[in-house]
């Protein structure tokens, strides 16, 4: 371990100590911290998703990963003794898996990956700062294509992308003796409401597949082979989304 990374590591647990009154970790590969939500998540139903609860599910999801986020702006990602690097391991590994809790089974529209979208850019531009504009002299945000070059991973949609293909290729092989094979597969009674149909989740996952160029309906088939299923979530994770 080099002296930099000391620094980082003794002024984090510093930082976090004094916040939580509780003992981190104390090895560079043994950083736990101590965090845990607000609230519990109920998310007892899979894949059928009635979209005003998943509205207000999602909005919850935002509100704890901006907790998450606001303990850690003014203690953490706002201070001058950590690196950038560890700052944005703290992102992932403390209030990114809050924001994901559960993505798997989410039914995503445009206006909510914008939310999401929105809510990442925020805490890249805590951890990396300001930028100075080479003509003018003055100080600036960094735009989003410089946050997603300088944070070099692949952004919060791309994640829930992934995570939702291999859910959905495991719900495909699972067999009719399991509930969740039979909620995707069956077909229920009734009639639609007026109106445009809504969003499902079954359609989320036929647009993820076109976007890494797989435009066949018959995608359950397709995930039997799981080889071939798990390029395309390798292949949903690094799509780059101009």
């Amino acid at each position: 371990m080099n002296r930099d990374s000391l620094v980082d590591l003794q002024g984090l647990r510093k930082l976090l100590e004094d916040f939580t009154k509780c003992d981190v970790g104390r090895t560079e590969n043994d950083l736990r911290l101590p965090w845990q939500p607000a609230k519990e998540v109920n998310l007892s139903v899979y894949l059928v998703v009635y979209r005003p609860q998943h509205l207000i599910y999602l909005r919850e999801v935002l509100a704890l990963s901006r907790a998450t986020y606001v303990v850690l702006a003014d203690k953490a990602l706002s201070s001058s003794l950590l690196s950038k690097n560890l700052k944005v391991r703290i992102y992932k590994t403390v209030v990114l898996p809050v924001v994901l809790y559960g993505c798997e089974t989410w039914t995503l529209t445009l206006r909510e990956e914008h939310r999401l979208r929105v809510f990442e850019n925020k805490v890249l531009r805590k951890i990396f700062g300001a930028k100075r504009d080479k003509v003018t002299g003055e100080w600036r945000k960094l735009h989003n294509t410089e946050l997603h070059a300088l944070y070099s991973s692949p952004d919060i949609i791309r994640n829930i992308k992934s995570k939702r293909l291999r859910w959905a290729g495991h719900v495909a092989r699972m067999g009719e003796s399991r509930n969740a094979y039979r909620v995707l597969v069956g077909r229920p009674e009734g009639k639609r409401p007026l109106g445009r149909p809504r969003r499902r989740w079954e359609d989320n996952i036929k647009m993820d597949l076109r976007e890494v160029g797989y435009d066949d309906r018959e995608w359950i088939n397709l995930a039997l082979d799981r080889d071939q299923w798990r390029a395309y979530v390798r292949a949903a994770m690094n799509l780059r989304v101009a």
